[in-house]
C-alpha cells in the first residue's frame, strides 16, 4: 500500500484535496444559477466516460453498463432518495437557493477511491482490463456515480421550480 501511494503522481493528491474543498462548500447552504446547477453533472459525466474509455477502451459492455448505472442512480433518486431536498427556486434572481448538504462530498470521495482502485488495478495487474466482472463492474460504478450528479441536478431544477420563493430574502445574502 505504501508503495502504491509513492508512486502516485502528486497531482492525485492536489484533486483529492481540491474534491475535499468542493464538497466542503457544497455542504453549505448557497444560491446558484441555472447555468451553475449543471456544470458539475456535465463535469463528472465527461470525467466518468473519459475514465471508462482510457481505462478500457471502446468496450459495447463497457459503456452500456455505464449507461445503466446512470439510468439506475436517476431513476434511484427520483423513486426513493429524492435528492436534494428544500431547494427553492427564486423566480425574481431566476436562482435556486440550495440548502448545503455533505452528499456532494460523499460521491466525490466516492468517485476518486473508484477511480484510483481502477487505475491502481490496471496499472499493478494490466490483464484487469480484460476481465468483463472488473470492466463491467467499473463502469456500472462510474455510471452511477456520475448519474447521481446528474440526477441530483435535474430534481433541484425540478423542485426548485415547484417550490418557488414568495418574498427574495435570499438575494441580500448573495
Amino acid at each position: 500500500m505504501m508503495q502504491m501511494l509513492t508512486l502516485t503522481p502528486k497531482w492525485v493528491f492536489v484533486l483529492f484535496f481540491f474534491l475535499i474543498y468542493l464538497g466542503v462548500q457544497q455542504s453549505k447552504d448557497r444560491i446558484v444559477s441555472p447555468g451553475k446547477l449543471s456544470i458539475l453533472p456535465i463535469i463528472m459525466i465527461g470525467f466518468s466516460v473519459c475514465s471508462v474509455y482510457f481505462a478500457f477502451g471502446l468496450t459495447v459492455g463497457g459503456y452500456a453498463l455505464w449507461a445503466l448505472g446512470m439510468l439506475l442512480s436517476f431513476v434511484l433518486n427520483l423513486k426513493v432518495l429524492r435528492m436534494p431536498a428544500g431547494v427553492r427556486f427564486d423566480p425574481h434572481n431566476n436562482t435556486f437557493h440550495m440548502p448545503g448538504s455533505w452528499a456532494p462530498l460523499t460521491l466525490f470521495m466516492a468517485f476518486f477511491v473508484v477511480k484510483y482502485f481502477v487505475n491502481a488495478a490496471l496499472a499493478m495487474h494490466a490483464l484487469s482490463a480484460q476481465d468483463a466482472a472488473f470492466v463491467y463492474g467499473s463502469s456500472l460504478t462510474f455510471g452511477l456515480l456520475s448519474g447521481t450528479f446528474l440526477a441530483r441536478a435535474w430534481y433541484a431544477n425540478r423542485n426548485g421550480h415547484q417550490n418557488p420563493l414568495t418574498a427574495a430574502p435570499l438575494a441580500a445574502a448573495a
